[in-house]
């Protein structure tokens, strides 16, 4: 009967034992499924918010873009507008015969010339008009002198005639973007 009994006893302990163990499994294996599902969450969590953050600088960029072509386009029709304004504030150009005109040659920056008379009392400022006229605006561009060492035509005293600036009867500036 002891004998049994010892049998038994080790039946029920080998059972107990191979249910603790798978037990033990079950949870081990419940741990790690929940460790990797833990893991994949955070995954998902930051590809959405990398997603996201690149949504968002894509839209950054676009608005930007956006931006930059709006104030392209209104300084486009400004210029528009000013260039208009300095030609209709231009006086005429006088006669080529004309006593006490100065011929000058403008050299623009894509190879265009054009040459223009003004009268010698006439102020310096109807030059970057003129210049201004054919949308070379002087906030874009500069008109240099083509004597050595050249001179920087906006830096003089725009109010300044041709006669006192001692400019001869025939010129030539060279009109350059800034």
């Amino acid at each position: 009967m002891l004998s049994q009994a010892v049998t038994a006893y080790d039946a029920v302990k080998g059972r107990l034992t191979a249910e603790a163990h798978e037990r033990l499994e079950r949870e081990r294996l419940r741990n790690e499924q929940q460790t990797a599902y833990e893991i994949g969450k955070e995954q998902d969590r930051i590809k959405f918010e990398a997603r996201a953050k690149l949504l968002r600088e894509q839209r950054e960029a676009e608005e930007a873009l956006a931006k930059e072509k709006q104030a392209r386009i209104e300084k486009e029709a400004a210029d528009k507008i000013l260039q208009q304004e300095l030609a209709a504030t231009m006086p005429e150009e006088p006669d080529a015969g004309a006593v006490g005109t100065i011929m000058i040659k403008l050299r623009f920056p894509d190879n265009h010339q054009e040459v223009r008379r003004f009268l010698r009392k006439g102020s310096l400022k109807l030059l970057s008009h003129f210049a201004g006229s054919r949308g070379y605006l002087a906030a874009d561009y500069r008109i240099f002198t083509s004597d050595f060492p050249r001179k920087n035509v906006t830096t003089l005293n725009a109010e300044s005639t041709f006669d006192e600036l001692g400019w001869s009867p025939r010129e030539q500036v060279i009109v350059e973007e800034i």
